[in-house]
């Protein structure tokens, strides 16, 4: 008698009954970042990377932090100007003269005893301080956790990032305010501390990474003088410079600790990301509502949502803490509103695999020169 041979040759994450496995393929999705090559040119001028100076405003004295994430004091005046708007600012020092650059506030007052953790069980002693219920610190950008007895109760925190002086209209203390110009203001002459993070000027960036079916942008970093008119008119919620970002990939760090790309996230206090964690196999295990829990719930049926699963986040790194257990092989998700600080250029989506005519094509971009009435180009492929 003959074999009927293969009536039904199907392919699945899970197999049907009575269906008898023949082969098991495991394959890693392509980013943007491993099929984007991106050349910038080397530019100079008002168009090039901008110097990593605080220049007092009025009488001229620089002083220059010379390389990135090196630390240069100012002082003598309340206002600057500065070239690079990735930077990072303190106004209070530990007990050995180091720069405090960002903080942790408590929940609850009335502190004592507080400790710092790092996820290996590393105790950290030095640079901390506490003033007014608040940790501040300058930690090299790692989870730890932070505990502390308040009220005779022993209680631990995510560690916050949250920066040390907080960007407002109106300088006061611990805040500065700065236009788009890099005018800085401070509320006093007194020392101020600044490290620049990231270099500026013209250049473009890869897409950031999402699933292989959603749209690929290209990304424009710029000088701070001129602020591109595109950034201002970029979709922002709820408010300057946040918007919404969709499908963002994040990483396991702990069992009930998990981090995302796309940082700083928004937290008003109530509202965290929304996750979703598939296993390894790709199949969910859980979808975890980070809307307000007294909020009327409207997240649909498409997703099982659990409420009330948020211990803590560190919104400066998009970092959660979750009250379910997480595998390191788990591939979470989340959806959440972030600040974006470089034009996500939405004209043009370059994801081959939605756009395979995209494919080896090279893309050039280049900055409009509006100077002498010199009019626009008009053609349906200029973006300007």
């Amino acid at each position: 008698m003959s074999t009927p041979g293969i009536l039904h040759f199907y392919y699945a994450h899970t197999m049907p009954a009575r269906a008898i496995g023949i082969a098991q393929i495991n394959a890693t999705p392509s980013t943007p970042a491993d099929l984007v090559d991106i050349n910038n040119l080397l530019l100079t001028g008002p168009q090039g990377p901008g110097a990593l100076t605080v220049t007092q405003y009025y009488n001229g004295r620089v002083f220059d932090a010379q390389s990135l994430n090196n630390t240069v004091e100012a002082f003598g005046d309340t206002s600057y100007a500065i070239q690079n708007q990735f930077f990072e600012i303190a106004c209070l020092c530990d007990g050995d003269g180091n720069p405090l650059f960002y903080r942790h506030p408590f929940a609850v007052s009335g502190v004592d005893n507080v400790t710092v953790v790092g996820l290996d069980g590393t105790s950290i002693s030095t640079g901390l301080f506490v003033e007014n219920n608040t940790l501040y610190h300058s930690l090299d950008g790692a989870p730890y956790w932070v505990s502390y007895y308040a009220n005779g109760l022993l209680r631990t925190d995510l560690l916050s990032y949250r920066p040390a002086m907080t960007r407002v209209t109106t300088p006061g203390v611990n805040s500065y305010s700065l236009t788009s110009g890099g005018f800085l203001q401070v509320s006093s002459a007194a020392s101020i501390w600044v490290r620049f993070t990231a270099t500026n000027g013209w250049q473009l960036l890869a897409p950031y990474n999402v699933p292989a079916n959603a749209p690929w942008y290209p990304r424009v970093r710029f000088n701070l003088n001129p602020v591109p008119p595109e950034w201002g008119t970029q979709p922002f919620a709820p408010y300057t410079p946040y918007m919404l970002a969709s499908w963002v990939p994040g990483a396991v760090l702990a069992p009930n600790l998990v981090e995302f790309e796309r940082q700083p996230a928004y937290f008003d206090g109530s509202n965290y990301p929304d996750i979703l964690v598939y296993d390894a196999n790709w199949n969910l295990k859980y979808a975890l509502d980070g809307s307000d829990p007294t909020a009327h719930i409207d997240k649909g049926f498409l997703f099982p949502w659990m409420r009330s699963q948020f211990l803590g986040i560190d919104a400066a790194h998009a970092r959660c803490q979750v009250t379910v257990p997480l595998d390191p092989t788990d591939q979470p998700f989340a959806f959440y509103c972030y600040a974006e600080k470089d034009v996500v250029f939405r004209a043009l989506d370059i994801n081959p695999f939605t756009r395979p005519a995209l494919k080896d094509t090279v893309i050039e971009f280049y900055l409009a020169d509006r100077s002498g009435d010199i009019p626009p180009r008009t053609s349906e492929n200029t973006h300007e």
